[in-house]
């Protein structure tokens, strides 16, 4: 169980850009956060929190693709845009189209792999 000031010093490493400024943030010194850095609790749970704010991060981002997707078509087929930001847009596409087709087969392989173990 974290004490009160874990806690504290918990939420500022995870909001924070550095540890110096967590320290700064949550009242407790660099050294004592640094400390608490070391103990397999307090590790695990910075972990975990660290885990989470990715995966809201990779949602948000998620969640604009289809937006982003939208506004190089719209580019591309836009006969007033500049040449460049035109041939831009659609290499954009084909380069993010390409490397999605790549992961989802490399993800299926790899699962598949997983099954086999």
């Amino acid at each position: 169980m974290l004490t009160p000031n874990q806690r504290k010093a918990l939420a500022a490493l995870l909001v924070c850009k550095s540890r110096a400024e967590a320290s700064r943030q949550c009242g407790l010194g660099l050294r004592t956060i640094q400390d608490y850095e070391k103990q397999p609790e307090f590790a695990e749970a910075l972990e975990r929190g660290r885990r989470e704010l990715l995966a809201d991060a990779a949602h948000r981002m998620a969640a604009g693709y289809s937006d982003t997707v939208d506004a190089l078509q719209e580019i591309v087929e836009n006969p007033d845009t500049p040449d460049a930001s035109r041939v831009a847009a659609a290499r954009a596409l084909l380069d993010y189209g390409l490397k999605f087709a790549e992961l989802t087969d490399i993800n299926k392989r790899l699962d598949r792999l997983e099954g086999m173990l």
